[in-house]
């Protein structure tokens, strides 16, 4: 093997024979090697060298040095958080080569989206931070940018945070409790509550809020309802709409019958009315047809004066006329009448005086039943 050195730039060529190490002298650039050697001493000064070290002033979070996550976010240039970076860079110049992913961060654009349509629907940061499990600094970068180190909003982020935003609903069960909602809903189910008997005293008392005006207003549908209102109102309904209101004296009887009436009078429907997937519907339409008249519980129990119109019409199914009925009855003429024309049973008592003057009075009718 022969070498030959160059006196100038000191490269070495190295060959079989010495013709051709003299070949290999002639062909070299002494500026070249020069250059080359100027970068290698660049280099090696790099690696032993630290530029400025700067510790991570972030108040949560606590990045430690020799690592790429200190070398971007705190700007350290230390000498192990610069090995860190050259290690990252060094594998993901050698993915791109191969063709495979440079990285694990997905686009931020779908979840930024997903993230306004949120807060749109009335979810705040805090609400949708508690449901994701997602800290809400990281919403804020997301879209806002971090306005301490001037950087724009990110365009990248991790999967978890992708999978866990992505998987948040705007429902009425999980927005904040402050939030807007339609009260279509809410006041179907509290007029639905009324037909039943259960004043807005007793309606108000159970759902915890003020009587007065703002609580009529809601059951009117005169004003904005939150969803922790509308919540509260759907777990009573629930409760309560096969129920009928107690009425067990004759005040809480009168105060039942008294709602009852009033809600029939202004036309609300009973809870059997509407199905469930259509009340909170605003264009659905009840599922009746004919509605019982005014004074009787709605979906509930009967007034008093049907119960009077049954015993009525099976006692003319059994023969009796006008004046036995008032007598098995325990009724005046006047008070019969009344409650039979209240439970719209005029027949019932046309019937009767009928039967009555045909059979010429209870006596007779009791003599040819005793025969």
């Amino acid at each position: 093997m022969a070498s030959i050195t160059c006196k100038e730039c000191g490269h070495t060529t190295t060959a079989r024979t010495l013709p051709i190490a003299e070949y290999g002298i002639r062909r070299h650039s002494c500026e070249r090697t020069r250059a080359l050697a100027d970068a290698a001493a660049r280099a090696a000064a790099r690696r032993t060298s630290s530029g400025v070290r700067r510790d991570c002033q972030h108040k949560i979070a606590h990045h430690e040095h020799g690592t790429r996550t200190a070398y971007v976010l705190d700007r350290c240039r230390c000498r192990p958080c610069r090995d860190a970076q050259a290690a990252d860079a060094a594998v993901r110049a050698r993915s791109e080569a191969y063709g495979r992913p440079t990285t694990t961060y997905v686009d931020a654009e779908p979840v930024r989206a997903h993230l306004r349509m949120l807060l749109a629907h009335g979810m705040g940061l805090k609400t949708i931070s508690k449901q994701s499990g997602i800290s809400n600094a990281t919403f804020g970068r997301m879209l806002y940018g971090d306005r301490r180190s001037g950087r724009g909003a990110q365009q990248r982020t991790m999967p978890h945070v992708a999978t866990a935003v992505l998987a948040v609903q705007a429902t009425r069960d999980t927005l904040a409790d402050g939030a807007k909602v339609d009260g279509t809903g809410t006041t179907r189910r509290l007029q639905s509550l009324a037909c039943l008997g259960y004043s807005t005293e007793v309606l108000a008392a159970r759902l915890g809020l003020a009587q007065r005006s703002k609580f009529g207003d809601l059951v009117f549908g005169r004003r904005g309802v939150t969803a922790g209102t509308e919540r509260k109102v759907r777990v009573l309904y629930n409760e309560l709409w096969c129920t009928p209101a107690p009425s067990e004296n004759r005040w809480q009887e009168a105060a039942v019958t008294r709602t009852r009436n009033a809600a029939a009078a202004r036309g609300w429907l009973p809870p059997m009315a509407w199905d469930d997937d259509a009340i909170d519907d605003p264009e659905a339409s009840p599922s009746v047809t004919v509605l019982p008249t005014a004074g009787r519980a709605l979906g509930g129990r009967p007034a008093r004066y049907h119960h009077v119109a049954e015993d009525a019409e099976d006692l003319l199914r059994a023969g009796e006329n006008w004046e036995t009925v008032q007598s098995r009855l325990g009724l005046s003429a006047n008070a019969l009448e009344k409650n039979l024309s209240r439970a719209g049973r005029s027949d019932l008592v046309t019937a009767l005086k009928n039967a009555q003057d045909l059979r010429g009075g209870p006596r007779q009718a009791h003599s040819r039943r005793a025969s």
